[in-house]
């Protein structure tokens, strides 16, 4: 082990630095120790407890052990953040700015905290999150240069599910469900007494769309400048509502699990 990856080891979870201005610090603490499976929502309280006035706005940042820093949530009032690495695991360094609005000061400081692997064993892991409508998928890593490929199907009876949690008047969306083979049984009262719409959104795969797979991951289309709205987990319902009544300013929009707020 190498002495760089001892250090790491040594000051994990610990406050890395506190940079002040005219005696301000600001201090940041998570609300569990380090470490954490990844997926776990931790709480990151900032406190300032020299502020020469009690007029506060913070800024987080966060960045993984490769890149620069991720703004998650621009200067407000809020002093916490409720966070979790769900892109991948290992130690991911916190940030918080103070800055106060009567006098200027300003004051940084930052944590390490490490959200370990949920997968064990060869299976993939499912795993729910505080959303009822999200779960992160965690498949143990890949041989060096190769690729993997997760395909889902519906479970059964998810359509005699979805009935059964909704309300009369609802719309029922089936997505990408292509198989010639499967089945879809729901009765006549669910559909014409609870007057419920079921439709469906067709979504094609990459062995169906060749060309279109070549140029989206090629990156010769410039993706970025059709995504009009980009939303932390917390506002996917208002992403879902904003798709299903689109404004003329409304695109493409993408749901960032890795943001909390």
């Amino acid at each position: 082990m190498s002495n760089t990856l001892s250090c790491n080891l040594v000051i994990l979870g610990s406050i890395l630095s506190a940079v002040a201005a005219y005696g301000m610090t600001a201090a940041l603490a998570p609300s569990v120790s380090s470490p954490v499976p990844v997926g776990t929502q931790v709480t990151f309280s900032a406190t300032v407890p020299d502020a020469p006035s009690p007029n506060l706005w913070y800024r987080f940042r966060v960045r993984g052990q490769r890149g620069g820093y991720q703004v998650i949530r621009d200067y407000g009032p809020g002093n916490t953040l409720v966070w979790t690495a769900s892109d991948h695991e290992g130690a991911y360094e916190i940030e918080v700015s103070a800055r106060d609005l009567d006098t200027g000061d300003e004051s940084t400081t930052s944590s390490l905290f490490e959200f370990q692997p949920v997968v064990t064993g060869a299976d993939p892991v499912v795993s729910p999150t505080p959303n009822s409508l999200v779960f992160l998928f965690s498949a143990p890593a890949c041989r060096g240069g190769s690729r993997m490929r997760v395909q889902f199907q519906s479970a059964p009876g998810i359509v005699q599910q979805a009935i059964a949690c909704s309300r009369p008047g609802a719309r029922i969306l089936l997505f990408a469900q292509t198989s010639a083979t499967e089945r879809i049984e729901a009765s006549g009262a669910d559909i014409c007494v609870g007057e419920r719409s079921l439709f469906g959104c067709y979504s094609a795969s990459v062995d169906l769309q060749q060309e279109s797979a070549r140029l989206v991951f090629g990156s010769e289309l410039p993706l970025d400048e059709l995504i009009s709205h980009r939303l932390p987990l917390v506002k996917i319902r208002s992403g879902i509502d904003l798709a299903l009544h689109p404004g003329p300013k409304s695109l493409k929009i993408i749901v960032q699990p890795q943001r909390w707020s």
